[in-house]
């Protein structure tokens, strides 16, 4: 048996390995892409289970709600009973029972119409991101009222167009997505709340004003 040969052999068989271990290796953009992938992956999985789990849930409630809108009208509550009915619309329109009690009473159309804005699950479920808020407020003026201002500067600062200096007023985002207003003892608080900056439009109330609730919008 000629040793030099084996030995020659098989090392040229592990180098031919090596060659294929990098040939097959990925490169940065591909390993990157990969990552993308899984996690889309991944994330379309977990998004098909909520709703899956939504849908279960939402199923059991509209049952649940049927049986309260029994009890109540056996107790004579119509008051419970309609509610009942219109939490049932709110988790499905299609509801044949809740639809005829409101076709009844005269108030489908209306109570639909309601139900477009009404939030199946309650606001806040989502984490705020306050920072990328803070961010998209810095530069840009809001008008409300009798076309008063206020402008958002950046390192928290702030000014309303009644303010005899600029940038006096002191403002934060708070962690339910709010933004707080505030300024020196001699004027008025603000809370700006539900303040949404893709519909340039917002609800706010003031602390210290008699007419303390009101609405205003993006101008710039």
């Amino acid at each position: 048996m000629d040793l030099t040969k084996i030995a020659l052999g098989l090392l040229t068989a592990f180098c031919l390995l090596d060659t294929g271990d990098l040939a097959l290796a990925k490169s940065p953009s591909e390993d990157v892409q990969d990552i993308r992938s899984d996690f889309v992956s991944e994330a379309t999985k977990a998004r098909a289970e909520y709703r899956r789990e939504l849908q279960k849930a939402a199923k059991r409630a509209v049952s649940d709600y049927e049986k309260a809108a029994a009890s109540a009208v056996r107790a004579g509550d119509l008051a419970a009973a309609t509610n009942a009915m219109r939490q049932i619309l709110l988790l499905d329109r299609d509801h044949k029972k809740a639809q005829s009690h409101f076709e009844a009473i005269g108030q489908l159309d209306e109570v639909l119409k309601e139900l477009e804005d009404e939030p199946v699950l309650p606001e806040g479920d989502e984490p705020v991101n306050t920072g990328k808020l803070a961010r998209s407020l810095v530069g840009t003026t809001w008008t409300w009222g009798d076309k008063r201002t206020i402008t958002f500067a950046g390192g928290g600062r702030a000014t309303v167009s009644t303010d005899s200096q600029p940038n006096t007023r002191l403002w934060k985002v708070g962690s339910d997505g709010s933004v707080h207003i505030g300024s020196p003892p001699s004027h008025p608080w603000y809370v700006v709340i539900k303040f949404d900056n893709n519909l340039r439009a917002f609800a706010g109330h003031s602390l210290k004003l008699e007419s303390s609730n009101f609405r205003g919008q993006r101008t710039r």
